[in-house]
């Protein structure tokens, strides 16, 4: 049986828990195991975890933007002008299906040779009305869309900073809110400052400075002299 003692024990309760993965980029959707594996691959070539972790932000913001000006260039008046039919239709189609209530009211009155009330025809006209009103914004506007090309690399730098502060803002909320957990931002400022704190590893865990201080942290201190 293995005994713990109560110092032990607090301090393991306090102990924040780690956060998962060293790289906050690894958890982004699609893109998240690529960078995984370009993690494995700059680790290879022994490059510091904060140089690699900023190379791999410019090369995905880099990409990430040129994926969203082609999208928002081409793909999207594209497929605008691609959905003008079919939207015609089902705005059509639900014109049919929203003018069946008036269509039973006005043959229920013919059969009781009654006059159908005057909010039937109303509710018809306004029926009519909306759905060529929107027809026409259809088939004007969605072509519009095309001229979004002109801005399509503000667009797509738009997009991208407003999802980069979403994901930094809601990212420990997406691991549960853990105790401990900073945002992508923070951890890479800490990093930063870490590696700029002990050049060449001399003050890191494993260095000659850090070995020094663990070693002088195990000694137990001298009793003071009344």
């Amino acid at each position: 049986m293995i005994f713990l003692s109560e110092s032990s024990v607090a301090a393991a309760a306090q102990a924040p828990p780690a956060v998962p993965g060293a790289n906050p980029l690894t958890e982004l959707p699609l893109v998240g195991p690529l960078v995984a594996g370009a993690d494995e691959s700059v680790m290879d070539l022994g490059m510091p975890l904060p140089l690699a972790q900023a190379v791999e932000l410019i090369l995905l913001v880099l990409g990430l933007f040129f994926l969203g000006r082609l999208l928002v260039g081409r793909v999207v008046p594209w497929l605008a002008r691609l959905l003008v039919g079919p939207v015609v239709v089902l705005i059509g189609g639900l014109r049919v299906l929203f003018l069946l209530p008036d269509l039973a009211v006005a043959r229920t009155a013919r059969r009781t040779a009654a006059r159908p009330p005057v909010l039937v025809y109303a509710y018809g006209h306004a029926v009519l009305d909306g759905a060529d009103h929107l027809q026409s914004a259809v088939r004007t506007g969605f072509p519009a869309v095309a001229g979004v090309t002109r801005w399509s690399g503000k667009v797509a730098g738009l997009a991208l900073l407003a999802y980069a502060l979403y994901w930094n803002g809601t990212y420990c909320a997406g691991l549960g809110g853990q105790r401990g957990c900073e945002a992508p931002a923070a951890q890479w400022v800490s990093s930063v400052k870490t590696t700029l704190d002990e050049p060449d590893g001399q003050d890191g865990p494993d260095g000659p400075k850090g070995a020094e201080r663990t070693e002088k942290a195990g000694k137990p201190s001298a009793p003071k002299k009344d």
